[in-house]
């Protein structure tokens, strides 16, 4: 599932324009780190990288550093890929000798991938990456004189210890930072469901804002069946015990301490995960996504006690789905008498408790809100039997909106009777009316 998942993910806007400037540079012959958390597997990211080399027609080749001698520097692996050739043999062999002491090889590819060096120690990650950058910075002096080295891309998951290099003119650092947002999580919840349900409509709202960009979360979330708030535990639970997040682990790396400040809005201007917040990030225990800001992974919050964060995400995703549900039924009800008995109906028979709520049904009825509006059906002379049943059904909807209104989530089951109300209210409005 995981692998559907992020082939889905790879569609999203926000992810294409992140690979369409990344491969544009790399075409372009700016050479490129992409560093990954672990919530993204590195060799389904590597599967979807390498299609969209091809699908964009890259030139490229591999060194597989798997296959590698271990006395293979990082210059020797490269020389020989590019078929580069040294003009004198007694030439010391490094990198900063190419511009003038070197052949360059027939045909030249627009970049070279290397791959396999998550499998090495984090000295000859550093060699690799030093030598990326001088090698880029070679790439200049030699385009100034009519001629071009190849771009050199590499993919690292952060599970590494390594000195994240700095960003300059012809090397790049691409950080899987800030993607995808809440609506694309909720645009792939939809891809994934494949039709509409009120399960699935369920899933689409509460998944996102419960895992925002985490896949192997997704992918866990996914398979519970009713998502009420024990179930979430659940799969939390579970979540954080694969993942090896413990309470002692999280304190260790100082989750903790940031978690404490998690809603005082202090790191939602990070640009990028560098800094205080990066091995955490690595983990795949913090990002930063549109429309939430800085976001704690939510095992990592179930494991460290803060239940009540889990609760309101919940309860976000509720009240999104829910709340305009029910305000689309307070107007269809309120167009219906308008239509019936004329603007007045709102103030006819009784008033609204609140002089604000009066004042505003007086300039525009549909401004009628649930609480009036049910006395007002309760009420009307001649008790007709249309307005008592309207009543009934509006009385069941104001109680959940009242508790979504408070703060307070409710069950997966509480949803199923709101949808089968709110439809039991159209279906008497359409007898009554042309309301489609």
């Amino acid at each position: 599932m995981m692998s559907s998942i992020l082939h889905s993910m790879f569609r999203l806007p926000t992810i294409e324009r992140f690979m369409d400037n990344a491969l544009s540079q790399l075409r372009n012959g700016i050479s490129g780190l992409f560093l990954l958390p672990k919530s993204i597997p590195l060799d389904d990211f590597q599967f979807e990288i390498r299609a969209e080399f091809d699908l964009r027609r890259i030139d490229y080749l591999e060194i597989d550093l798997n296959n590698a001698s271990d006395s293979d520097c990082p210059v020797i692996c490269l020389c020989k890929a590019v078929n580069i050739q040294w003009k004198d043999p007694t030439t010391p062999r490094i990198l900063s000798q190419l511009p003038d002491s070197c052949i360059l090889g027939e045909p030249i590819p627009d970049m070279v991938w290397i791959k396999g060096l998550e499998n090495q120690a984090s000295d000859t990650i550093m060699q690799w990456i030093n030598a990326s950058q001088i090698w880029a910075e070679n790439g200049k002096i030699i385009r100034d004189r009519g001629y071009r080295l190849p771009s050199i891309c590499i993919v690292l998951s952060t599970s590494k210890c390594i000195d994240v290099p700095n960003n300059d003119i012809f090397f790049r650092v691409y950080c899987w930072w800030g993607m995808p947002s809440l609506l694309e999580t909720r645009m792939l919840c939809a891809e994934i469901d494949g039709f509409v349900s009120d399960d699935s409509n369920w899933r689409r709202y509460i998944v996102p804002h419960l895992c925002a960009g985490d896949l192997f979360l997704l992918s866990h979330l996914f398979s519970a069946k009713s998502l009420d708030e024990k179930e979430i535990g659940l799969s939390l639970m579970n979540a954080a015990y694969e993942r090896g997040w413990t309470r002692d682990f999280l304190v260790s790396i100082g989750a903790g301490d940031y978690m404490s400040l998690n809603n005082l809005n202090i790191f939602h201007e990070e640009e990028d995960p560098f800094g205080a917040l990066f091995k955490l990030w690595g983990e795949g225990i913090v990002n930063s996504y549109p429309g939430t800001g800085l976001f704690f992974s939510s095992p990592a919050l179930y494991v460290m006690g803060k239940h009540a964060e889990i609760r309101h995400r919940l309860w976000c995703g509720q009240l999104e789905l829910v709340m305009p549900m029910l305000n689309n039924v307070r107007l269809a009800i309120c167009s219906y008498l308008t239509m019936k008995h004329g603007k007045d109906w709102p103030i006819r028979y009784s008033k609204p408790k609140d002089p604000q709520e009066e004042a505003a049904v007086r300039e525009n009825p549909i401004n009628c809100q649930f609480g009036h509006l049910e006395t007002v059906l309760f009420n009307w002379p001649g008790r007709i039997h249309i307005f008592k049943s309207l009543a009934n059904h509006l009385k069941v909807l104001r109680y959940f909106r009242n508790e979504i209104a408070h703060n307070r989530s409710i069950r997966f089951c509480d949803y199923q009777d709101i949808c089968e109300t709110v439809e039991q209210v159209l279906s008497i409005l359409r007898k009554e009316t042309s309301f489609p």
